[in-house]
């Protein structure tokens, strides 16, 4: 392999097998200012700050016919003024005009013959502000590695320098997010050792030791019952929010809900945060497909959840660790307290589960596969769910981006396969905003279900109060 050449993982490789015009598998995330930035300290910035970790520099060539030989190689040609773009707000310069081009860019593929990333800087938002675009391709980070990421360049003071040592040595956040979700995978692998015995226990080792050289033969004789199992899952539930893809996508985000809002109704109902963002949620897309004239007391939907299996210390590498879990939405449950003790009841489960391991495993065995077969698998996956759902937990403290401070964030990520539907939820300043990414032929109309989530969760607090 030519020098400063390597190769992509298999669990990276997944995303370009996932690849697909009507689905692009990129993440996106906009960043809200109250005042517009400096365009040159904002290069600079970025020039220091995220051109460190090097796949920002690289792009992904294919050496054969399909995509089982893909290399990370340096762009001979970067300039980082090829990915930053600043463009101005059309009157009214309203939300509506920035989703509008937001829908315009999450529609559209990155360059493929340089870095798969790019930023549109939106000046004029909302008066004097100003919104920053963000894409990046799924192949080069998961959620904890892009979190990582973007704490490397943010701030949590306005007049910090740009040249600051590693995140790891920054003073102490009051709440750090990755140490957050990293607990979370430590105790479900902890769990799955008990639990799963000699298979699971290989899956642990290959998250732990990524470098191992792995027998695919071997790989596949002892995941054959777990992947057969995902493999052979029934189809979900048919609603119209499940289809044939096209190219346009829609995207939206609601009002912001205080955290603290979140931990009152937890406390009164015994639920954690999760529980109730993800109850609010099944109500709302209850409400959500009634709106559109199915009918809901009869019928489940799953939900592919990810669940990062990545170390701490490893999230500087980027790339993609983390398995995905099922969860079946209780849509059929019509009264919000037997829904959250149902929802409940199989989030507990799924915690203690090896699903995420299994899943992990089996998208690896996907990305070395020939392109036919990894469609195939796709295709089955696409059977078997009708949206996912990602928890981003951010800083719980005010952020300073080239100096100016973030007002809130909003990141989607795209639906694996060829899912209609994604759904994130993510935390902020101790606000909590549901964003809602959809094919525009399935979901026209993503602001119904954003706004459906604050009315379900204002309709638990209010149950809550009554208490």
């Amino acid at each position: 392999m030519p020098e400063n050449t390597e190769s992509v993982t298999t669990a990276d490789a997944i995303w370009f097998h996932m690849d697909h015009p009507t689905n692009i598998m990129m993440v996106a995330a906009v960043l809200f200012f109250d005042e517009p930035l400096n365009i040159d300290k904002l290069k600079e910035t970025l020039s220091v700050r995220l051109l460190k970790f090097k796949r920002f520099k690289q792009r992904v060539t294919s050496k054969g016919a399909n995509l089982t030989n893909l290399t990370w190689e340096p762009d001979p040609y970067f300039d980082i003024n090829s990915h930053i773009h600043r463009i101005a707000l059309p009157d009214p310069g309203d939300k509506a005009a920035l989703i509008d081009i937001v829908n315009d860019l999450v529609s559209s593929p990155l360059d493929s013959t340089k870095p798969l990333w790019q930023i549109h800087v939106v000046e004029k938002y909302n008066g004097d502000g100003c919104a920053v675009i963000v894409r990046i391709h799924h192949g080069i980070a998961d959620g904890i590695a892009l979190v990582y990421v973007l704490l490397n360049i943010l701030d949590s003071e306005a007049d910090a320098p740009i040249a600051t040592p590693e995140l790891e040595n920054k003073r102490e956040y009051t709440w750090n997010p990755i140490k957050t979700l990293i607990k979370q995978t430590t105790d479900a692998v902890s769990t799955t050792k008990k639990l799963a015995g000699k298979v699971v226990n290989k899956g642990i080792d290959m998250v732990t030791q990524p470098a191992k050289a792995l027998d695919l033969a071997k790989l596949a004789e002892d995941y054959a019952t777990n992947l057969g199992r995902m493999l052979t899952m029934g189809p979900d539930s048919q609603t119209v929010i499940k289809g044939e893809l096209g190219v346009a996508k829609r995207v939206a985000w609601s009002e912001s809900i205080p955290l603290s809002d979140v931990k009152m109704v937890g406390k009164v109902f015994g639920g954690t945060v999760n529980d109730i963002l993800v109850a609010a949620y099944t109500g709302a897309m209850r409400r959500y497909l009634e709106g559109r004239g199915e009918p809901v007391d009869d019928i489940e939907i799953r939900m592919s959840v990810p669940l990062t299996l990545r170390p701490l210390e490893k999230a500087v590498n980027l790339g993609n660790s983390f398995g995905c879990v099922t969860l079946t939405l209780p849509i059929n449950y019509a009264d919000p307290h037997d829904r959250l003790k149902k929802l409940k009841e199989r989030m507990d489960l799924l915690k203690r589960s090896p699903e995420a391991l299994i899943s992990f495993s089996s998208m690896t065995v996907v990305g070395m596969a020939p392109g036919d077969v990894a469609s195939k698998v796709i295709e089955n996956f696409n059977k078997c769910c009708t949206a996912t759902m990602s928890n981003v937990p951010g800083p719980r403290e005010p952020m300073y981006l080239a100096g100016v401070k973030m007002t809130d964030v909003m990141v989607w990520g795209p639906p694996g396969g060829r899912l209609g539907s994604g759904n994130t939820i993510v935390s902020y300043n101790n606000q909590v905003t549901m964003g809602v990414f959809g094919d525009a032929e399935l979901l026209p109309d993503p602001e119904v279900l954003a706004d459906d989530f604050v009315n379900e969760f204002n309709y638990l607090k209010e149950l809550a109060e009554e208490k």
